[in-house]
């Protein structure tokens, strides 16, 4: 694992009726590194304190494969992902052998476990089968590759997951799934949208939806019908009274259940992380007031660990109507109390999920999220490399190490999604005249990218001639570095070549970046351009041209056109569109070429022109004269702009050469 790698999610404990008591204070912890601030750890500090995490729990495994006794399918999922966070390097698949051979032999062990305890009726893993099938989801998710049956594994239990949502059947596919509604008054808005522990139907709570939905997310991704109706859910165990009727108090925070009253289960660490996690599930954007008021309430929770992390490390809930700030707990006025349920690990983990949907992680900044939950887990990590239970949630020592290691590795965190896009101009191009690729390269987000490179494969005929500050040339490739792009950011490149024979030239590029993409189909593009050979145009061919077009931005533009071939060509070319798109006035400053077919019905003329009287651009223009119909004109130019063939109103085109008289006297 690398601490960039966000291409996986991690998943809670299971949230077991059977309480585990485990009440550790922070002078009690053995700490395996020294105590530091936020944003003092390093990416080294991270991956060492996962490697220590990971060989606890695989020092537990048991004689059959399996992990832990209490609830082993949910343990052995935990300690299946721990091995993959392991195992994956920042944007590559998991590979096993990143492992030590030991953990390579133990992992597959489990693997092979999880595969033949799986229902083979309904899809699932039990016992309390909505955590262990999303769990197994997580932990499966990593490993594809490593067993023939993983995916036809993770195939049926998401199908269970799917069925057996509270969704009418329209969504579940179940025709058992009642037909409820989260429309305010719909009578069933209390339990829509949401998971329970089994499958059974009419009750919900956000702990099972958390699981269940992040085990579709990390196995292609919530569907769109279940996430529509989820959003309704999600709403509902938010307290905003502006937009949940069900709203206890007006803080943001994420409950347990809709209208939960008081006391630990309303406003609590664990269930705002899941509620975080989703909305940016959902699909919902971060602009949203809901999304947002979560985020702020997150953000508290993780100040007020920061706080009290001196003296105390348990899971805690809010109680003030409005959003307060911190506090110090147990002091009058304060609104933050301990949830004895627990779950310290289990909501840094959702919480890293939830804040990770949308805002990147930042190491080096001590203000961004994933720095202090850093700080929270790697001053607590005990010497042996586990992490200390934290009541009934966070179950037993391989599930608290398990949401400790998922945390740190970003697990569940939405990668981001980059595009490659490229443009050629002019096209056709003549042999020897110059080429421009434009690429544009895009972070589709929801996360930002790191370390994003932009790689171009020359055509094998083409004479590299300049690109983009950034961009370095070498052996037929130029490459880019564009650094980080944020969600939604974009960066372009121009890259200048000039073809030297004619035919279809091909130009590939591709992007990545540190992180995993989800969607590498768009991260590669090509183009075909066409080269025309150059026919020798006689001394003293003249093309005159004026008129108007309408251009294929929908601009009227104006033209004029007089030039002759030479030793060197010479004459000018003036442009001028009228807007509203893109109006500006182009001069000619130089006459590369002038091309004329032997039938004198078409020309072209190459050449160099300024915009709006200053830079350089290079332009090609097309015109025919057509002796009756009606003529036509095209500009391109190097920045992309391109007019289409279009044509000419009130105007005409006039191409002529010297020796076309002496062709006629000489009866030809």
């Amino acid at each position: 694992m690398r601490v960039s790698s966000a291409s996986h999610l991690s998943f809670s404990t299971v949230k077991a009726r059977a309480a585990v008591l485990a009440f550790v204070g922070a002078a009690l912890l053995a700490l395996a590194v020294p105590t530091r601030a936020a944003a003092q750890y390093t990416a080294a500090d991270v991956n060492a304190a996962v490697a220590r995490g990971v060989a606890y729990i695989d020092a537990t495994q048991n004689p059959d494969g399996s992990f832990g006794a209490s609830f082993p399918a949910a343990e052995t999922s935990f300690a299946v992902t721990a091995y993959g966070v392991a195992a994956t390097s920042p944007g590559q698949p998991t590979d096993i052998n990143n492992l030590p051979p030991a953990q390579q032999t133990n992992v597959r062990e489990a693997v092979t476990w999880l595969l033949d305890n799986q229902d083979a009726g309904s899809g699932a893993w039990f016992s309390f089968p909505t955590y262990s099938t999303g769990l197994a989801l997580e932990a499966l998710s990593y490993w594809e590759s490593l067993d023939a049956r993983v995916p036809g594994a993770i195939s049926a239990g998401r199908t269970y997951l799917i069925s057996t949502q509270n969704a009418p059947p329209a969504v579940t596919g179940n025709p058992a799934s009642l037909d409820c509604s989260g429309a305010d008054g719909s009578g069933t808005e209390h339990y829509c949208g949401g998971w329970n522990y089994e499958a059974s139907f009419g009750r919900s709570d956000e702990s099972n939806t958390g699981f269940a939905l992040t085990g579709l997310q990390l196995t292609g991704g919530v569907p769109a019908a279940t996430a529509g109706i989820n959003v309704d859910w999600q709403r509902h165990v938010q307290e905003l009274t502006a937009t949940n009727p069900f709203a206890s108090r007006n803080d943001g925070g994420g409950s347990y259940v809709p209208g939960c009253g008081t006391g630990g289960f309303c406003s609590n660490a664990n269930n705002t992380g899941s509620l975080l996690f989703g909305y940016g599930y959902d699909g919902v954007v971060e602009a949203d007031p809901k999304v947002q008021a979560a985020i702020l309430f997150g953000q508290d929770v993780i100040d007020e660990y920061e706080l009290m992390k001196a003296t105390v490390r348990q899971s805690i809930y809010h109680f003030g109507q409005e959003r307060d700030g911190t506090c110090v707990i147990g002091a009058p006025g304060c609104t933050w109390a301990i949830n004895f349920d627990g779950g310290y690990h289990y909501s840094l983990w959702s919480l890293s999920k939830g804040l990770g949907s949308y805002i990147p992680a930042n190491l080096s900044d001590p203000a961004n999220w994933y720095a202090k939950v850093v700080d929270l887990l790697l001053s607590e990590q005990n010497a042996d490399g586990s992490w200390p239970v934290d009541g009934r949630d966070d179950a037993t020592p391989i599930v608290a190490t398990g949401f400790a290691v998922n945390a740190l590795g970003l697990v569940g965190v939405p990668p981001p999604d980059l595009s490659v896009t490229k443009t050629d101009s002019p096209d056709p191009v003549a042999v020897g005249q110059e080429l421009t690729y434009t690429l544009t390269t895009t972070n589709n987000g929801p996360g930002d990218a790191t370390g994003v490179m932009l790689t171009d494969s020359l055509p094998a005929n083409v004479t590299f001639q300049s690109a983009s500050s950034g961009c370095v040339h070498a052996t037929g490739a130029v490459t880019c570095s564009l650094g980080d792009l944020a969600n939604g950011a974009t960066a372009t490149v121009e890259i200048r070549v000039t073809p030297q024979s004619e035919g279809t030239i091909t130009d590939t590029a591709s992007v990545e970046g540190d992180q995993t993409d989800p969607d590498a189909a768009d991260n590669t593009v090509s183009e075909d351009t066409t080269v025309q050979s150059v026919t020798p145009t006689p001394l003293g061919c003249e093309v005159e041209a004026e008129g108007r077009i309408k251009a294929a931005n929908g601009d009227r533009a104006t033209f004029s056109i007089d030039v002759e071939s030479g030793t060197p060509s010479s004459g000018t070319v003036r442009y001028r569109d009228r807007g509203p798109a893109v109006p500006f006035r182009l001069k000619s400053t130089g006459i590369t070429q002038i091309v004329v077919s032997a039938d004198r019905t078409q020309a072209t003329v190459l050449g160099n022109a300024m915009i709006n009287g200053a830079g350089s651009v290079d332009f090609r223009v097309d015109v025919t004269d057509l002796h009756g119909a009606r003529d036509t004109f095209r500009i391109q130019l190097s920045n992309g702009y391109d007019s289409g063939e279009q044509r000419i109103r009130k105007g005409d085109v006039e191409i002529e050469c010297e020796d076309d008289d002496d062709d006629d006297d000489n009866g030809t």
